[in-house]
């Protein structure tokens, strides 16, 4: 497994299943089941990257992405947002690296990680 760190934000159990199934193999997964939970652990832990997921409870990912994306500590981290709604460009205008419509295909997940690693490890 990859020392490489992901934190998870949702509440959904079929994402939750799909992100798992997909990444567990390759990355060590965090999961977070709400907003604040997974905007305090992003700044303690400082993972190598966040998924959120659009609908939490307490935040939702746009303002998770945003809060994080507002902190001089995690605004490099990349943020990749999942969702069954229509959000891109709400998720991107609140800083998102990628967004994700859900239901997605495990590939399309791994081939957007692997791009936002790859991008946050070129601007390091």
């Amino acid at each position: 497994m990859n020392s490489v760190t992901i934190a998870v934000g949702t509440a959904n159990p079929s994402i939750r299943n799909l992100i798992a199934e997909t990444l567990s193999g390759e990355f060590n997964l965090e999961f977070y089941a709400n907003g604040i939970s997974t905007l305090e652990a992003v700044r303690s832990q400082k993972p190598r990257a966040v998924i959120l997921d659009l609908i939490l409870p307490g935040m939702d990912g746009i303002q998770v992405c945003r809060a994080l994306k507002d902190d001089d500590e995690t605004r490099d981290i990349p943020v990749v947002i999942v969702s069954s709604l229509l959000a891109r460009e709400h998720s991107i205008q609140a800083g998102a690296d990628a967004f994700l419509h859900y239901p997605f295909q495990g590939t399309e997940l791994r081939n957007t990680i692997s791009r936002v690693l790859n991008s946050s490890h070129e601007r390091r």
